[in-house]
């Protein structure tokens, strides 16, 4: 991130006539055809900056970092700045690059994720971080999560002396708005995880479930709780599904499972859930009764939930690639493309299921539509 023709036949023409007046009818119908897609179709509204990740709040808001490089003497360095966006597409900066950054050396940074509060007030921005650490050009890659309120006011953890959370993957805020709880690499390179916790105000950090290791992790921040994927350090066990209880650290075995291939993602009621059991099929358990599956063959990609949990809206192909998005409904699975087939590099869906955000590759412009 830190870088130095002839006359024909009389018999012809009735046919040639006919021929024609059909192909205006039918171009006629394909631009009415074309027309109402495109009004179904309209955009609620676009943010024509380079986004480089965004996220919805529980009331319909966006937040969303726009790539903001700059020059500081001989380096060219990476930033972003965080900006937030009305449900009616109206933005305002909320902090600077510059302001995020509090060190002499020359930084870069990446904002990876951004995450939401249960009441919508406080955020949580993931960056990957690098530093310059001498005039030779030697930089320090790492990852911190830095942590601010929704009016662009920073969050400071007590006694800490760097901001942010330093090496802390996939944080989020619970439903008391004072704790944090993240990830850190147990078995590196990203192979397991062990689970804490911080709370800024008084910056008491505390491991959550010490001697269990977890593939993936997918927080219930409204309910305090959490599923996850847990396996032993040597990944030699039995692969489970658990439920996690995040005040009062109790774990209960919901499922055995004979896979697991990443995506590991809640329904918005927290009574669902799915992930890749292979490369290319979706498992579905319903949490009451989580011996039971639902599989549905669809393909590698990315997916996350309807609103009203009855279909999947997925991206095909790798994660950080582009690829074109398809409803998937449960459990027959049939498929319905969505927005003619067009390519994103990311999407997202509202947490009432409201709305749909897409991030157009090349230019990476946010659209926003309305979920029918």
């Amino acid at each position: 991130m830190i870088s130095n023709l002839s006359r024909a036949p009389r018999h012809v023409f009735p046919i040639a006539s006919r021929l024609i007046s059909l192909f205006v009818i039918l171009s006629c119908v394909a631009m009415l055809f074309a027309a109402a897609l495109a009004a179904q179709d309209k955009p609620r509204f676009t943010i024509e900056d380079e986004c480089t990740s965004f996220a919805f709040a529980p009331d319909g808001r966006i937040a969303f970092s726009v790539r903001h490089p700059i020059k500081v003497k001989k380096y060219f360095l990476e930033r972003a700045d965080i900006w937030i966006a009305s449900p009616e597409g109206k933005k305002s900066r909320i902090i600077t690059s510059e302001k995020i950054v509090k060190t002499l050396q020359p930084f870069s940074y990446a904002v990876q994720a951004i995450s939401w509060s249960p009441d919508g007030h406080k955020l949580a921005i993931e960056m990957l971080t690098d530093e310059a650490t001498n005039d030779q050009g030697d930089t320090k890659q790492g990852q911190t999560t830095e942590l601010m309120t929704d009016g662009g006011q920073e969050i400071n953890v007590e006694g800490s002396k760097t901001t942010g959370i330093p090496d802390s993957i996939h944080a989020q805020w619970l439903s008391d708005g004072s704790t944090i709880v993240y990830l850190i690499e147990a078995v590196k390179p990203r192979m397991l995880y062990a689970i804490s916790s911080v709370q800024p105000s008084t910056g008491a950090t505390k491991m959550l479930f010490e001697g269990h290791f977890f593939s993936a992790v997918e927080w219930d921040a409204k309910h305090n709780s959490a599923i996850a994927i847990e396996r032993d350090r040597l990944q030699s066990g039995p692969i489970q599904l658990v439920a996690l209880d995040l005040l009062k650290q109790t774990r209960r075995e919901l499922a055995t499972l004979f896979g697991f291939n990443g995506g590991l993602s809640l329904s918005p009621s927290g009574t669902k859930a799915g992930y890749y059991v292979d490369g290319d099929t979706i498992e579905i358990r319903d949490l009451s009764a989580p011996q039971k599956s639902i599989d549905i063959r669809v393909g590698a990609g990315r997916f996350e939930w309807s609103g009203d949990e009855r279909r999947l809206l997925l991206k095909k192909g790798p994660e950080h690639k582009s690829g074109d998005l398809i409803w998937v409904s449960i459990p027959d699975g049939n498929l319905d493309t969505v927005l003619h087939s067009l390519t994103f590099r990311d999407f997202a869906i509202s947490p009432d299921g409201r709305y749909l955000g897409v991030e157009q590759p090349g230019t990476r412009n946010l659209i926003v539509y309305s979920i029918h």
